[in-house]
């Protein structure tokens, strides 16, 4: 996010987000209000709920394919 130059805010709630389910001790499936979490948000919310339900967050898949289209431009 911070490579293809995101808004400061949603790379800061993204890194809330993690920091808050790396300090919890339960996995995600044992977690039963996400955004009960301090750090969890609406949007982050949304993705993390994407990747429980599905197995793939559509907005993860879309960061890797701009990355990784960056890194081979340079």
């Amino acid at each position: 996010m911070e490579l293809k130059g995101d808004n400061p805010f949603k790379i800061s709630a993204f890194r809330k987000a993690a920091a808050a389910l790396e300090q919890d001790d339960r996995s995600l499936s044992q977690i039963d209000d996400l955004l009960a979490l301090p750090g969890i948000g609406k949007g982050t919310f949304a993705v993390i709920t994407e990747y429980i339900e599905k197995g793939q967050s559509e907005t993860l898949e879309q960061l890797k394919r701009k990355c990784l289209k960056g890194l081979s431009r340079s």
